[in-house]
């Protein structure tokens, strides 16, 4: 059944009628099996062996197989040897009655890399002992491609912002979290950590300090993008004052 977030299999997925009728007049085996079978996520159970036994047409779709196919086949035959190595430590999970969720990298016959998101659960047989795995999985390649590719822009946007010839510091209620290299400098400081417990209204004149200070309480509780700017004199290492343009955003 499908609840709570994400899909179980109850039971084994028999070939035909079994058991009492199920709410829509069908065997309860058939409406399993049609129920499975419709899912959108890909369900699997592989042997001891890791070989499939059952596969839903969306675990054809999502190892890139033709429908009906994948029953047969190794998993391990769609795995780089890293992978392999993965698979082999969760089958002993499986083996002490573990049940876990983990991503893998598979290789379709295309040759295509994907990435799919593993839940995986004992298979009993009825005297307790397991005899495979039950596996339920989604592709989150594009999921993937997307957090690299958002990881990527931070990156290149901290770079950017780490050159710039301006001070530039990011500021909250608690002390400051950013500055990059031409703020350390300003401040005399050698990391964002000798600034991380200070306020940002020490790095202005003490003359200015309480200017500093009410232009961030009101940033803060203004609406993101709010900006503000004024000339104001900053506070060298030394304490002797330094004139600066501000310009300060909310965010």
């Amino acid at each position: 059944y499908t609840g709570g977030g994400g899909t179980e299999i109850t039971k084994d997925l028999p070939d035909g009628p079994d058991g009492p009728a199920a709410p829509d007049g069908r065997s309860d085996g058939t409406a399993y099996r049609s129920m499975v079978e419709s899912q959108g996520e890909g369900i699997g159970i592989v042997d001891a062996r890791e070989v499939f036994v059952f596969a839903n047409p969306a675990a054809d779709r999502i190892f890139g197989v033709p429908r009906g196919t994948l029953v047969g086949r190794s998993l391990q035959e769609f795995l780089d040897e890293g992978e392999q190595e993965r698979v082999i430590a969760e089958t002993g999970q499986r083996r002490q009655g573990l049940e876990s969720t983990y991503e893998l990298a598979i290789n379709r016959p295309s040759g295509e890399q994907r990435t799919i998101l593993v839940t995986a659960t004992p298979r009993r047989e009825p005297d307790g002992s397991v005899s495979g795995t039950y596996g339920v999985f989604f592709d989150i390649t594009r999921r993937k491609r997307e957090e690299a590719a958002l990881r990527e822009g931070e990156e290149r946007y901290r770079a950017l912002v780490e050159s710039l010839p301006q001070a530039v510091c990011l500021a909250t209620r608690t002390g400051i979290e950013f500055a990059n290299a031409a703020a350390l400098r300003m401040r005399g400081a050698a990391s964002v950590g000798d600034l991380a417990q200070q306020d940002i209204a020490s790095c202005f004149h003490e003359g200015d300090a309480g200017m500093a200070r009410d232009l961030r309480s009101r940033l803060l509780e203004s609406e993101p993008g709010d900006r503000r700017s004024f000339a104001s004199r900053s506070a060298g290492p030394g304490g002797d004052p330094i004139p600066v343009e501000v310009d300060a955003t909310a965010i």
